[in-house]
């Protein structure tokens, strides 16, 4: 991590390691970095970061966790959090459409799931990240 001055201002970078994804030691493989990082990125239908870039094995990218916060306690009292957790959805969920072959190939997928689906996956993965959590605490 690097923090410096800029026109007045701090600003922080940060580099880190490009390694492959914890799916890949689900079936005992090993992986050599994240080879499609940088092709998502870069495909992705909203523009990229351009202070983003990678330099051989290393992501360097902006380090500013608090650069645009939500917090809920400073929403109007009259909201709609499902509006925006929809909102922060999509923006998650355009790291993954990327191209036009892929956004057929996630509607597919779609169409063939149950409608809860994701609520039920999301239900399951807080039960798993709490049980893991309370044999680490322990």
């Amino acid at each position: 991590m690097a923090i410096a001055k800029w026109y007045g201002s701090c600003t922080a970078r940060e580099a880190k390691a490009m390694l492959p994804s914890a799916c890949v030691w689900l079936n005992g493989n090993k992986g050599t970095g994240q080879s499609f990082y940088e092709k998502a990125m870069n495909s992705t239908i909203r523009p990229c970061d351009p202070y983003q870039q990678i330099s051989g094995k290393w992501l360097i990218r902006r380090l500013s966790p608090d650069s645009n916060p939500i917090y809920i306690s400073d929403l109007p009292a009259k909201r709609d959090e499902v509006v925006l957790v929809h909102a922060m959805g999509s923006e998650a969920a355009n790291v993954h459409l990327g191209t036009p072959k892929q956004i057929k190939k996630i509607l597919n997928d779609l169409q063939h799931r149950n409608a809860r689906w994701l609520r039920a996956a999301a239900k399951n993965i807080a039960k798993l990240i709490k049980r893991e959590w309370k044999e680490y605490a322990t």
